[in-house]
């Protein structure tokens, strides 16, 4: 008599299932034994040892033992065997149910089987399946040769259809209960961040997506129907990321030869405060090619600090590229999401001229405006010869200026004769400091009605035609002018 194999009823039954409405029966075919047949229980062979009973409600398993010294031993032999078998059914069914639903995805074989015998559940599903029925029949056969005396047994056992389909589904529930709610949103309050949230999201799909019988199974309940479980993990990963945007960018649109370009790239999420793990490309291009390209880190005020140093640019228009990405991901490789660009012009600096008397003189301030155009006229003639990046502003918010330091002083002299003594000097400052600054200029002037201040002036703006190192030191601070 030949052993029935698991293998053989596995089949059977899968075939059984796939099509309801097949009437054949697949025989049990056992080989002339060795031994002699000296003993059974119950005398007659029963049909079930032969072929698996079949019913549209009810499933059949039917277990067969190796041979064994006692009955005992081949009675719980048979048990097992009838256990492995629906280790397996329970894989196949899993296989076939899901690729029926909504939702879940369809594995092959080779695929899935080497994952159904492993799986925890499955074993726990099926041992309590075999231990509630308990075996309904029991044939046992005595077999014995001069050389050897052996048990086999024959074990059936069954269970209603309804049944085994409700315990699937309670598989496949309690796989998506355990990762569901390690989802990000079943959790609330727990995370913050974007970096946190998307590395939770990605736990699960890894969990999920590592065991071929999970990803079967594995599902999510959402407002359109069921999801895949590792799918959906994954997606949500992807969206926190495609919903981080650049909220708004504080910069100065035009920037003064020498300064630095600052920019604030301001970060916000749809779904979390804090902003990490993420980064931005930012290019500068001028004339339509790119000067350079640089990645910049978000700070913990979910911020880009931008700076650009202009001293060795071009005047001209500059336009900056700022692409937000992350690759702090594995599972997601490098992912560039949204993008944005702003515009700012690099120009002269823009100096107006400032009258600073050191002391009051009442004639030299009705020539205040005439003053400060006629030095403004001298500076801006000798800016350009000199090709220095400055231009002379009536009104700037600029943070350079020209200073003019006046001091003026009456001196005695004959009557109707006035005698006027100038002394001034010129500075360049930036942010309140000196950069450069002329020789001091001394003057005098002795007219009558009231023209010694002119003469003493006129001789001031021609001493500052010639003062040739001052405009070299402006030459060595803010450079030449780049065209």
């Amino acid at each position: 008599m030949r052993r029935i194999s698991s293998i053989i009823f596995a089949v059977a039954i899968f075939s059984f299932v796939s099509c309801e409405s097949s009437k054949n029966v697949q025989a049990i075919k056992i080989e002339e034994p060795a031994m002699k047949l000296i003993e059974q229980n119950p005398p007659v062979r029963p049909s079930w040892a032969d072929s698996i009973p079949q019913s549209k409600d009810t499933l059949y398993f039917v277990g067969l033992s190796n041979g064994f010294s006692t009955e005992k031993e081949a009675r719980s032999d048979a048990y097992q065997n009838v256990l492995n078998q629906v280790v397996k059914y329970y894989g196949e069914l899993i296989k076939n149910t899901t690729n029926e639903k909504k939702g879940v995805k369809a594995l092959s074989s080779d695929v899935i089987n080497p994952y159904i015998e492993k799986e925890e559940l499955i074993q726990h599903y099926a041992e309590a399946y075999v231990h509630e029925i308990l075996p309904e029949n029991y044939y046992t056969e005595h077999w014995a040769s001069s050389e050897k005396d052996e048990w086999k047994c024959f074990v059936k056992c069954s269970v209603s259809r309804e049944k085994i389909q409700k315990e699937i589904e309670t598989f496949a529930d309690n796989i998506s209960e355990r990762y569901s709610a390690l989802l990000p949103e079943n959790q609330k309050g727990k995370y913050s961040s974007t970096k946190s949230a998307i590395q939770a999201y990605l736990d699960v799909y890894n969990a999920v997506h590592k065991n071929p019988i999970y990803q079967a199974v594995a599902y999510v309940q959402t407002s359109s129907g069921k999801a895949s479980l590792d799918d959906y993990a994954l997606l949500q990963a992807k969206r926190i990321i495609d919903n981080i945007f650049i909220k708004n960018i504080d910069y100065t649109k035009k920037v003064e030869q020498g300064n630095q370009f600052n920019a604030t790239i301001h970060l916000d999420s749809a779904d979390y405060e804090r902003i990490t793990g993420m980064g931005a490309i930012i290019s500068l291009n001028h004339n339509g090619k790119e000067i350079v390209s640089s990645p910049f880190l978000i700070n913990d005020k979910s911020d880009i600090e931008l700076q650009i140093n202009t001293e060795k640019l071009k005047y001209g228009n500059y336009l900056v590229l700022i692409q937000l990405y992350t690759d702090a991901f594995k599972e997601l490789g490098t992912v560039y999401t949204s993008s944005t660009s702003i515009t700012f012009s690099l120009n002269s600096i823009q100096a107006p001229v400032r009258i600073e008397y050191i002391k009051e003189n009442s004639h030299l301030s009705e020539l205040n405006n005439e003053i400060t155009t006629r030095i403004g006229n001298i500076l801006q003639e000798k800016l350009n010869e000199n090709e220095l990046p400055i231009e002379i502003a009536s009104e700037s918010d600029s943070d350079s200026e020209f200073v003019i330091q006046i001091k003026s002083t009456e001196l005695k002299a004959a009557e109707n004769v006035q005698k006027v003594k100038l002394n001034a000097a010129i500075l360049f400052q930036k942010n309140d400091v000196t950069l450069a600054k002329s020789q001091d200029f001394t003057a005098m002037g002795l007219s009558k009605a009231n023209m010694a201040t002119e003469s003493a002036f006129e001789q001031i703006l021609d001493a500052l035609k010639e003062d040739e190192s001052f405009y070299k030191n402006l030459l060595k601070t803010v450079g030449e002018r780049r065209k």
